[in-house]
This record gives C-alpha cells, sequence and structure tokens, in this order.
C-alpha cells in the first residue's frame, strides 16, 4: 500500500482557496433601545414620546406616525425626526415652520442637525428635552420617588441602582457632585436596608484633624487633655442601623488603616484603650472627588476603596437629567414657600426664554445653585423682568462666573509721518542722458577752479562722473522725480495738487527750494540757457507745484 494521503478540512479547504480581506465596512449602529423626546414647558403636553428609526414628524395635530405638541405655537407639520445609522444619533430638521427650530439655542433649517443626550430643542414656546440610553431601563417602584424625585432616564437609572444596592448589606459608595443629593440617596439606602438602627451622618470635611480619631471611635476618661468624660464615639452611636461618612476624600491618610480594619473586621479601638469593641453597623460613604485619581496619587488607600466600593452609586448632575429640571423648580419653589405662607403656593409660570436659559445652564452646584435662584425668583414677588434674568443666573451658580470685562483698548498715539524710501537709484540712466544732451567737455578756467573747496566738492558729488558737463552743477545730473511720503512721484518739482490739508515736512520744501535755486543758478552760468521773468531773482507764486515759490527757469533745448 502506498503513502496514506490526508483529507484536508473544508475549514482548509476555504483558506487554501482564498485570503481574508481586512478591510472594514462602514459603521452601522443600530438605534439605541431607549431614545425618547420629553415636553417640559409649558407644563401638562403629553407624555414622553419615543423615537426609533423610522422618521417622524412633529407637528400640532395628531397624524399617523407624528409626534403632537398640541401648542399654537407649533405649526402643524414643524420639524421631523430621523435616525442616521453611520453616525449613531437622532438628527433634526425643521420643515419651514413659522416660528422656528432651535437646538441648544442654535437656530435649525432645512440641513439635518445632530442630536445629543440632553440636547434642549425649542420648537416656537414648546422645550423639550432629547433622552438616549443603550440599555432598556426599568424603574424600580420600591425606591421611595419622593426621596429621589424625577422622571428622566439617568433618575430611572439612579432609583435603579438603589434597589439593588439597598436591601444589601455590604459597604456602599456614592459618587456625584456637590449639591446632587448624596445625604438623600444614603437615607433612602438605610430605609431599604430596614435595620432598626438609626442613620448617623458623619462630615469628615468638619472633623478636627486632632480629634477626628476620637470623635469616630470614641475615648476613654483622660484619653488626653479635656477627656473628662467617656465617649462611645459614632461607630457604637450607630450600632444596629448606618454610619453615612460624608466627603469620605478629606478623611487623614494615617486614619484610614483604622477605618478600614472597623469595616473589615467590624471593631473598633477607643482612645486611650486596648479592649476592641464590636459593632454592627452598615457603612455608607459618599464623596465628590474622584478617589481613583487620589488612589494613584497616593491621596487615598487602595485597599480602603476597594472595601468601600462594592457598591458604587453614581449621582447624575442636573445637567444629566434636564427633563427634570422644571419639575425640581416648583418642588423648591414650594419647600421654600411653605414656612412663609399657609395656603398652597401657585405654580411659578416661567417666560419661555428664562426656561429656556433654565435648561441650557451646566449648574455646578447643582440644587444648591437652583435653590438659590427660586429663592430670588421667590423674593422678587412677580417683579421678573424675562431679558435680564438669564444673565442674572450666573450669580446663583448656574454656572462659571462671568468673565471680567477687558479694559478697552488705548488707541495708540499717532506717529509723525516718515518718508518712505527712497526710489531705486536712477544714476545709470541720468549718466547716460547727461552724456548726450551736455557740450563736449572742455578745460577748467581758472575761475571755476578758485572756486571754495566746499563748493567744488558738492559740485562735483552732484555731477555725473564721466558725463563731460562743463556746467556746476548739471541739471540733468539732479533726478527729476522722488516720492513725496504718499506714493506719488513729483517731476522737476512740479507734479499734481496735494489732496486735502496735507503738508509735507520742512526738510522737504526745503530741498525743493534748493532744487529750484540751483537750477535757476546753473541756468544763468550756461551760455544758451536764459533766465525769464525779472533778473533780479523776483519770485513766482505756482498754485499747481509741491514748491509754493519758485524761480521761473527756461533752459535752451539743448539742456533739457
Amino acid at each position: 500500500m502506498g503513502p496514506r494521503k490526508f483529507e484536508k478540512t473544508p475549514f482548509e479547504q476555504r483558506s487554501a482557496e482564498e485570503t481574508a480581506s481586512t478591510e472594514r465596512s462602514a459603521r452601522i449602529c443600530a438605534a439605541p433601545r431607549t431614545a425618547r423626546l420629553v415636553l417640559v414647558h409649558p407644563r401638562g403636553l403629553g407624555e414622553p414620546q419615543a423615537l426609533g428609526e423610522a422618521p417622524v414628524v412633529l407637528g400640532r395635530q395628531r397624524d399617523a406616525g407624528q409626534l403632537v405638541a398640541a401648542h399654537k405655537t407649533v405649526s402643524r407639520r414643524h420639524a421631523t425626526f430621523c435616525w442616521d445609522p453611520a453616525a449613531g444619533c437622532h438628527t433634526v430638521a425643521d420643515l419651514g415652520s413659522r416660528n422656528g427650530t432651535w437646538v441648544d439655542g442654535r437656530s435649525v433649517h432645512a440641513l439635518p442637525v445632530y442630536l445629543e443626550d440632553q440636547a434642549v430643542l425649542r420648537f416656537g414656546d414648546v422645550l423639550a428635552v432629547y433622552e438616549r440610553r443603550d440599555t432598556d431601563l426599568r424603574d424600580a417602584p420600591q425606591v421611595s420617588t419622593d426621596a429621589v424625585p424625577g422622571d428622566s432616564l439617568a433618575a430611572r437609572k439612579l432609583r435603579l441602582a438603589i434597589g439593588r444596592a439597598g436591601p444589601d448589606l455590604a459597604p456602599a459608595l456614592i459618587l456625584g457632585e456637590t449639591g446632587v443629593g448624596k445625604e438623600r440617596i444614603a437615607g433612602e439606602l438605610h430605609r431599604l436596608s430596614g435595620r432598626r438602627g438609626p442613620l448617623v451622618a458623619v462630615n469628615c470635611a468638619a472633623l478636627s484633624p486632632q480629634l477626628v480619631e476620637s470623635q469616630l471611635f470614641g475615648h476613654t476618661r483622660g484619653a488626653f487633655t479635656g477627656a473628662t468624660t467617656e465617649q462611645p464615639g459614632m461607630f457604637r452611636a450607630a450600632a444596629g442601623g448606618t454610619l453615612f461618612l460624608d466627603e469620605l476624600g478629606e478623611l487623614p491618610l494615617d486614619l484610614q488603616p483604622k477605618l478600614l480594619r472597623a469595616v473589615e473586621l467590624g471593631e473598633v479601638v477607643a482612645v486611650g484603650s486596648t479592649q476592641s469593641h464590636r459593632v454592627d453597623v452598615r457603612l455608607i460613604a459618599a464623596t465628590n472627588r474622584s478617589l481613583v485619581d487620589d488612589v494613584e496619587q497616593g491621596k487615598f488607600r487602595r485597599d480602603l476603596y476597594a472595601r468601600l466600593a462594592l457598591w458604587e452609586i453614581h449621582a447624575p448632575p442636573l445637567r444629566a437629567r434636564r427633563a427634570d429640571l422644571l419639575a425640581w423648580v416648583d418642588r423648591l419653589h414650594r419647600a421654600w414657600h411653605a414656612p412663609r405662607s399657609r395656603g398652597e403656593p401657585p405654580p411659578i409660570e416661567l417666560p419661555v426664554a428664562l426656561a429656556e436659559a433654565l435648561l441650557l445652564q451646566p449648574w455646578p452646584d447643582n440644587l444648591r445653585g437652583l435653590q438659590r435662584f427660586v429663592h430670588a425668583y421667590g423674593a422678587a414677588d412677580g417683579d421678573v423682568d424675562p431679558e435680564a434674568w438669564p444673565a442674572r443666573l450666573l450669580s446663583f451658580g448656574a454656572g462659571p462666573p462671568a468673565a471680567a470685562p477687558r479694559p478697552p483698548r488705548s488707541r495708540p498715539p499717532l506717529r509723525p509721518a516718515t518718508p518712505r524710501r527712497p526710489a531705486p537709484s536712477r544714476e545709470p540712466r541720468v549718466r547716460a542722458r547727461a552724456a548726450r544732451r551736455c557740450s563736449p567737455p572742455s578745460r577748467p578756467t581758472a575761475g571755476a577752479s578758485a572756486r571754495p573747496r566746499s563748493t567744488t566738492s558738492a559740485s562735483a558729488s552732484r555731477s555725473p562722473a564721466g558725463s563731460g558737463c562743463t556746467r556746476s552743477p548739471c541739471p540733468d545730473a539732479t533726478p527729476r522725480s522722488r516720492p513725496n511720503g504718499r506714493g506719488d512721484r513729483l517731476t522737476d518739482g512740479t507734479g499734481p495738487p496735494r489732496l486735502g490739508r496735507y503738508r509735507r515736512p520742512q526738510s522737504w520744501q526745503s530741498s525743493d527750494a534748493a532744487i529750484a535755486s540751483t537750477r535757476r543758478s546753473a541756468a544763468e552760468n550756461c551760455s544758451t540757457c536764459t533766465v525769464s521773468g525779472p533778473s533780479t531773482g523776483t519770485k513766482h507764486r505756482d498754485e499747481s507745484s509741491p514748491v509754493r515759490w519758485r524761480y521761473s527757469v527756461s533752459l535752451s533745448p539743448s539742456c533739457t
């Protein structure tokens, strides 16, 4: 028998026949599981309306496949929503409505505009918030909506996390910015835990660094100066209940190992004692700092963070749940009005411009900043200027402080006009023209050689070398054009009349007068040139010439 041949598998056959391509096709994104449009202003416009992959039109009347915003400022066919699978988000475009469409304060026309999560839309005088989540969020009915109010997708996600962590006895860590209601979340976690003990809240930032250990774990009598009585501490005071440590990131680093022992073993040792005490306490901590960054920088112990973050709950800021913001305004208004009045306060009727400004603000102080706005609005007692209030929101913690106005830029002083650079040298052309027009060279006379040295040198500097001109200075050796500081060219002291009241510097006027005087002297010394006008040197006024006073000189044809 010959050697046995191995048969190739189907995969090996396909691999031998073709090579797979590494090029990837265009990204195609499916529509999110939850995407909706929430109408928030005015009140009572209906429930949130879902958005899918199919295009849908928003209008005033209910038609097949149309979103309804029953308001008089909304057109019958106002705007259209479409899903863009390549971009992975919805788009909105205006359909030629009468009162227009805006997204985050910017006008929208026929060209579609992409929508991000928490985008604020305006259709006429109707305000809406676009929400999107890639997971199907269901609400937790066991969580109280009074403690954690809101109907936005972010509020539902928060209640779902609280409902899961509440019945468990493991420690929980609440993360969120200042003013998001972390203490209310801790109270709901304690209620859902079913523990009969009290809820003891401790602000770690308010504890004294020298006494923080005794305040948490207690101390015996005489443990330090001033310890006249024994104190049990916060851990033993919360026995059978929950201890809430607010601002955990401010806890001193040297105290964190003792807190870790209390969390892991359930034992505390009072200051001044060697005996440990068993405590039955559920620990809930909260902070507005990033503990992950603090761990990397060595400001917080890694093992303590890992022990406390068994349940990690993220409290969203107001800008992440804009659909609930105006409802929070009504809720805070009722809380502000309750101790100041006996009756039920009327709901706040906000102008559309002010309501839109409230929705668009980042609110870094969150509920604390919104509470300041409600207090100022209620104290105004109806005296509201819709145009002035959006600018005042910055003073209520609605956003970063307004930048100080820049001082007006002072205009630099005018500098005196400086002459431009002279035109390129015309010396070669001047030499050639002088050689053609001047008389043949002749011997200098005795009178010419008897001239002063300064005159001779000056004449030699003006007369082109090799021209053979006997007249000193030669009129043709003087350039007939030069700049006047404005780009105009002046020829032989003449030119177009000046514009306006511009007056050239005195030095230029002197140079023009010197040129005219030199040409007059050259004409008098030349045997073929004549001087027209009074021989006594009377000056004639010429309005068309930049030189205001000049001599009238006529040169012979051979010298022109």
